[in-house]
Formats: structure tokens, C-alpha cells, sequence
């Protein structure tokens, strides 16, 4: 099996800051679990910062 990196791009508007941005478009476009940041999931990068990677663009 070959592994690959995979990344999209979602532009956005929010009221809040980058992370709130993030949030808003994982709970509009993931599953519920992943959204949260569930263990395992996509959206969970096992470092110290709760799991989410965001960056600000």
C-alpha cells in the first residue's frame, strides 16, 4: 500500500479568528466525530495542541 498526503483548501468568512474558522468548516463539511477531533480521525495530528492542525493563512 503506498501512503499519500492529501490536502484541500476551503475558503471561508468568520466572525471569529482562524480557529473558529476551522471549526465552523469541520462541522460544516466532516463527520461529527472528526469535526470534534476524535482520536485517530482526520483532523487529529496527535500533537500537544488538542489534536487540531490549523495554521493561519
Amino acid at each position: 500500500m503506498s501512503g499519500y498526503v492529501v490536502t484541500w483548501t476551503i475558503y471561508t468568512e468568520s466572525e471569529g479568528d482562524y480557529k473558529v474558522a476551522a471549526q465552523e468548516v469541520a462541522q460544516r463539511f466532516f463527520k461529527e466525530r472528526i469535526a470534534e477531533g476524535e482520536p485517530e480521525s482526520a483532523c487529529v495530528s496527535g500533537h500537544g495542541d488538542g489534536g487540531r492542525k490549523v495554521r493561519e493563512s
